[in-house]
Protein backbone atom coordinates (compact mmCIF):
# COMPACT_ATOMS: atom_id res chain seq x y z
CA UNK A 1 0.00 0.00 0.00
CA UNK A 2 2.85 2.42 0.73
CA UNK A 3 4.03 2.10 -2.88
CA UNK A 4 0.54 2.48 -4.35
CA UNK A 5 -0.14 5.66 -2.34
CA UNK A 6 3.27 7.21 -2.97
CA UNK A 7 3.10 10.50 -4.96
CA UNK A 8 6.46 9.68 -6.58
CA UNK A 9 7.71 6.26 -7.61
CA UNK A 10 10.63 4.98 -9.66
CA UNK A 11 10.37 2.68 -12.65
CA UNK A 12 12.29 -0.04 -10.79
CA UNK A 13 9.83 0.14 -7.89
CA UNK A 14 6.94 -0.72 -10.23
CA UNK A 15 8.60 -4.04 -11.09
CA UNK A 16 9.20 -4.67 -7.38
CA UNK A 17 5.50 -3.99 -6.77
CA UNK A 18 4.57 -6.46 -9.54
CA UNK A 19 6.59 -9.23 -7.88
CA UNK A 20 5.12 -8.45 -4.45
CA UNK A 21 1.55 -8.65 -5.82
CA UNK A 22 2.22 -12.01 -7.46
CA UNK A 23 3.73 -13.35 -4.22
CA UNK A 24 0.73 -12.08 -2.25
CA UNK A 25 -1.75 -13.83 -4.52
CA UNK A 26 0.21 -17.10 -4.47
CA UNK A 27 0.51 -17.09 -0.67
CA UNK A 28 -3.18 -16.21 -0.31
CA UNK A 29 -4.21 -19.25 -2.35
CA UNK A 30 -1.84 -21.48 -0.39
CA UNK A 31 -3.12 -20.35 3.00
CA UNK A 32 -6.81 -20.19 2.04
CA UNK A 33 -7.13 -23.23 -0.20
CA UNK A 34 -10.93 -23.14 -0.33
CA UNK A 35 -11.07 -19.46 -1.29
CA UNK A 36 -10.89 -17.75 -4.65
CA UNK A 37 -9.38 -14.41 -5.53
CA UNK A 38 -11.90 -11.65 -6.06
CA UNK A 39 -11.96 -9.51 -9.22
CA UNK A 40 -10.50 -6.62 -7.20
CA UNK A 41 -7.49 -8.78 -6.36
CA UNK A 42 -6.97 -9.37 -10.07
CA UNK A 43 -7.15 -5.64 -10.81
CA UNK A 44 -4.20 -5.14 -8.46
CA UNK A 45 -2.00 -6.97 -10.96
CA UNK A 46 -2.59 -4.14 -13.45
CA UNK A 47 -1.40 -1.42 -11.05
CA UNK A 48 2.33 -1.58 -11.97
CA UNK A 49 1.56 -1.26 -15.68
CA UNK A 50 -0.86 1.61 -15.04
CA UNK A 51 1.78 3.43 -12.98
CA UNK A 52 4.30 3.06 -15.81
CA UNK A 53 1.78 4.42 -18.30
CA UNK A 54 0.11 7.22 -16.36
CA UNK A 55 2.24 7.93 -13.28
CA UNK A 56 1.49 7.53 -9.53
CA UNK A 57 -2.01 6.17 -8.99
CA UNK A 58 -2.69 8.45 -6.03
CA UNK A 59 -3.14 11.23 -8.61
CA UNK A 60 -6.23 9.38 -9.86
CA UNK A 61 -7.59 8.43 -6.44
CA UNK A 62 -11.33 9.12 -6.19
CA UNK A 63 -11.71 8.74 -2.40
CA UNK A 64 -12.30 12.46 -1.80
CA UNK A 65 -14.94 12.54 -4.55
CA UNK A 66 -16.63 9.51 -2.99
CA UNK A 67 -16.51 11.28 0.36
CA UNK A 68 -18.42 14.18 -1.17
CA UNK A 69 -21.37 11.82 -1.65
CA UNK A 70 -21.77 11.37 2.10
CA UNK A 71 -24.01 14.41 2.52
CA UNK A 72 -26.20 13.37 -0.42
CA UNK A 73 -26.64 9.84 0.90
CA UNK A 74 -27.39 11.13 4.40
CA UNK A 75 -29.99 13.61 3.17
CA UNK A 76 -31.71 11.03 0.96
CA UNK A 77 -31.90 8.62 3.89
CA UNK A 78 -33.57 11.02 6.34
CA UNK A 79 -35.72 13.21 4.10
CA UNK A 80 -39.45 12.57 4.09
CA UNK A 81 -39.93 14.20 0.70
CA UNK A 82 -39.81 11.54 -2.03
CA UNK A 83 -41.33 13.73 -4.70
CA UNK A 84 -38.14 15.40 -5.91
CA UNK A 85 -35.16 14.01 -3.99
CA UNK A 86 -32.44 15.48 -6.31
CA UNK A 87 -33.86 18.99 -5.75
CA UNK A 88 -33.85 18.47 -1.97
CA UNK A 89 -30.23 17.27 -2.05
CA UNK A 90 -29.16 20.18 -4.27
CA UNK A 91 -30.83 22.65 -1.91
CA UNK A 92 -29.04 21.14 1.10
CA UNK A 93 -25.72 21.43 -0.72
CA UNK A 94 -26.41 25.10 -1.46
CA UNK A 95 -27.32 25.80 2.17
CA UNK A 96 -24.18 24.04 3.39
CA UNK A 97 -21.98 25.86 0.87
CA UNK A 98 -23.46 29.22 1.82
CA UNK A 99 -23.02 28.54 5.56
CA UNK A 100 -19.34 27.64 5.09
CA UNK A 101 -18.51 30.78 3.10
CA UNK A 102 -16.84 33.61 4.98
CA UNK A 103 -16.42 36.98 3.21
CA UNK A 104 -13.37 37.74 5.37
CA UNK A 105 -11.40 34.75 3.99
CA UNK A 106 -9.02 35.52 1.12
CA UNK A 107 -7.13 33.01 -0.98
CA UNK A 108 -3.35 33.08 -0.70
CA UNK A 109 -0.69 32.01 -3.16
CA UNK A 110 0.78 28.49 -2.72
CA UNK A 111 3.74 28.51 -0.36
CA UNK A 112 7.23 27.40 -1.32
CA UNK A 113 6.73 24.19 0.69
CA UNK A 114 4.28 22.68 -1.84
CA UNK A 115 1.30 24.43 -0.21
CA UNK A 116 1.81 22.39 2.98
CA UNK A 117 1.88 24.26 6.28
CA UNK A 118 4.72 23.03 8.48
CA UNK A 119 4.76 24.61 11.93
CA UNK A 120 6.59 24.27 15.22
CA UNK A 121 5.86 20.94 16.88
CA UNK A 122 5.39 19.03 13.61
CA UNK A 123 7.49 15.99 12.74
CA UNK A 124 9.10 15.90 9.29
CA UNK A 125 11.38 13.63 7.27
CA UNK A 126 14.73 15.44 7.41
CA UNK A 127 16.74 13.06 5.22
CA UNK A 128 17.21 9.47 4.08
CA UNK A 129 19.96 7.41 5.71
CA UNK A 130 22.51 6.64 2.93
CA UNK A 131 23.48 3.34 4.56
CA UNK A 132 20.17 1.80 5.67
CA UNK A 133 17.88 3.68 3.28
CA UNK A 134 15.53 4.50 6.17
CA UNK A 135 14.01 7.97 6.76
CA UNK A 136 15.56 10.24 9.39
CA UNK A 137 12.87 12.09 11.33
CA UNK A 138 13.07 15.47 13.05
CA UNK A 139 10.75 17.56 15.20
CA UNK A 140 10.45 21.22 14.21
CA UNK A 141 11.22 23.60 17.09
CA UNK A 142 10.76 26.84 15.16
CA UNK A 143 10.64 28.31 11.66
CA UNK A 144 12.80 31.48 11.41
CA UNK A 145 11.51 32.08 7.89
CA UNK A 146 9.50 30.38 5.13
CA UNK A 147 12.50 28.35 3.90
CA UNK A 148 14.24 27.33 7.13
CA UNK A 149 13.48 24.83 9.90
CA UNK A 150 15.27 24.53 13.25
CA UNK A 151 14.85 20.90 14.28
CA UNK A 152 15.93 18.15 16.64
CA UNK A 153 16.55 14.66 15.24
CA UNK A 154 14.78 11.49 16.35
CA UNK A 155 16.54 8.20 17.02
CA UNK A 156 14.11 5.60 15.65
CA UNK A 157 13.93 1.90 14.83
CA UNK A 158 11.49 0.28 12.42
CA UNK A 159 8.89 -1.97 14.08
CA UNK A 160 7.70 -4.46 11.47
CA UNK A 161 4.79 -5.63 13.64
CA UNK A 162 3.18 -2.15 13.66
CA UNK A 163 4.77 -1.13 10.33
CA UNK A 164 5.87 2.12 11.98
CA UNK A 165 9.00 3.70 13.44
CA UNK A 166 9.42 3.48 17.23
CA UNK A 167 10.99 6.53 18.86
CA UNK A 168 13.93 5.61 21.09
CA UNK A 169 15.34 9.05 21.79
CA UNK A 170 15.01 12.72 20.76
CA UNK A 171 18.28 14.62 20.46
CA UNK A 172 18.63 17.89 22.37
CA UNK A 173 21.01 19.32 19.75
CA UNK A 174 19.34 21.58 17.22
CA UNK A 175 20.09 21.49 13.50
CA UNK A 176 19.05 23.93 10.78
CA UNK A 177 17.73 22.67 7.45
CA UNK A 178 16.11 24.12 4.37
CA UNK A 179 12.44 23.47 3.74
CA UNK A 180 12.98 22.72 0.04
CA UNK A 181 12.75 20.16 -1.26
CA UNK A 182 10.63 18.26 1.24
CA UNK A 183 11.19 14.51 0.91
CA UNK A 184 7.79 13.86 2.48
CA UNK A 185 5.28 16.62 1.89
CA UNK A 186 3.07 15.95 4.91
CA UNK A 187 3.64 16.24 8.66
CA UNK A 188 4.44 12.75 9.94
CA UNK A 189 1.68 11.13 12.00
CA UNK A 190 2.58 10.50 15.65
CA UNK A 191 0.96 7.87 17.86
CA UNK A 192 1.52 7.30 21.58
CA UNK A 193 0.52 3.93 23.07
CA UNK A 194 -0.84 3.25 26.56
CA UNK A 195 2.71 2.20 27.58
CA UNK A 196 3.99 5.67 26.62
CA UNK A 197 5.78 4.33 23.54
CA UNK A 198 5.77 6.75 20.63
CA UNK A 199 5.53 5.70 16.99
CA UNK A 200 5.94 7.64 13.74
CA UNK A 201 3.83 6.55 10.75
CA UNK A 202 4.22 7.37 7.06
CA UNK A 203 1.24 7.42 4.72
CA UNK A 204 3.28 6.22 1.76
CA UNK A 205 6.75 5.06 0.77
CA UNK A 206 9.47 7.57 -0.02
CA UNK A 207 10.86 6.46 -3.38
Amino acid sequence: MDMVFSPTITMAATYTLSGMLEDHHSLFLEVFEDSKLSPKAHWLLHYPDLIRRHGPLVRFWCMRFEGKHRLAKGVSAVTCNRRNVPKTIAKRYQIKDHAERDPEITLSEPSETYNVCIKAGDTIVAAICPVMGEPIFAIVDRCPDAETFVCRLYDTVFDRHFYAYRVRHISQDQVTMKSRPLLYRLPVSRVRTSLNIRYLCLRHAIV
